[in-house]
């Protein structure tokens, strides 16, 4: 049985009926025909509401196609968001950002002295010109050289910086070199490659080290570094650094201690510093300790 019956049709069969049609009359809008209410008639149950039928003409059909394909591009965009919004939580969620640093912005970095406006807006520049030197073939990929002494914010802006870049879609690593060099020696104890590991940081597009320097320096050490920085140098990714020492302090620091051989640790600051888009000096008073 036919399951959406004109009222006429419904009353002949004998069909029960909670309600009746409009009485108003339509007609279609392109050919004039006369359209009719229709019932829905579940099987075996009353008929409990109309709906006005559609007309078939040629007109008629040619808009709904049309509401139909506007319909689904609705959809299709919805979903597109949908999509990039669980992708953007998915970026942030792996970026490795961490504490109060998660929802840093650049206004959470609050510039006072004349110094720490210019750090600021060296940092919100390279945000806002990341897309076209991102996406300019000729423009050679840069990263930055923080340095400066303890607490002057740098964790704070390279966080906001990470966080400002993932949102745009962008995939960044945000970690301390001391913390990466731990997840690479986990791997010594698991099933875990430890060249998948170190593969991670060599190639994701943007890897943010902080506090580099910090760490014990041992042949391991500045070895395994070189070899991500080298990489990643070589491969044109981006790396943004910061450190609590000038260049000259860190090619110390990087050097194992008794060794005469600072080659790589010259080597590692070398391509730091030439990988920079720009070197920002931080050297101020302790900027968590202000206020």
């Amino acid at each position: 049985m036919n399951p959406f019956m004109t009222y006429q049709d419904i009353i002949k069969r004998g069909i029960p009926c909670e309600t009746t049609p409009p009485d108003e009359a339509h007609t279609c809008e392109y050919c004039g025909k006369e359209l009719p209410y229709r019932g829905v008639v579940p099987p075996g149950e009353s008929v409990k509401r109309f709906y006005l039928a559609s007309c078939d003409c040629e007109q008629a059909c040619a808009k709904r196609r049309q509401a139909r394909e506007e319909e689904d591009i609705i959809m299709i965009k919805k979903a597109e968001a949908e999509s990039r919004e669980h992708y953007m939580k998915m970026l942030i969620a792996d970026s490795g950002v961490k504490g109060i640093y998660q929802n840093a912005t650049f206004d959470s970095f609050n510039a006072t002295t004349q110094e720490q406006k210019k750090a600021k807006m060296a940092i919100m520049k390279y945000a806002v010109d990341f897309s076209d030197f991102q996406n300019n073939p000729k423009e050679i990929k840069k990263g930055l050289f923080l340095h400066g002494s303890v607490g002057t914010g740098k964790t704070l802006l390279v966080s906001a910086l990470c966080n400002d870049l993932t949102r745009h879609g962008i995939r960044c690593v945000f970690i301390t070199v001391d913390d990466m060099m731990g997840k690479i020696r986990e791997t010594f104890k698991s099933d875990v490659s430890e060249m998948s590991v170190r593969n991670e940081y060599k190639n994701v597009p943007v890897l943010i080290l902080d506090d580099l320097g910090k760490e014990k320096a041992t042949d391991w050490h500045t070895s395994t570094l070189f070899d991500i920085i080298d990489s990643r140098y070589s491969n044109g990714l981006i790396t943004i650094v910061t450190a609590n020492h000038n260049s000259e302090t860190l090619k110390e620091l990087l050097t194992p201690k008794g060794s005469k051989d600072g080659t790589k640790a010259d080597a590692i600051i070398s391509r730091l510093i030439g990988a920079s888009r720009e070197i920002i000096p931080m050297y101020w008073g302790d900027y968590r300790c202000i206020g």
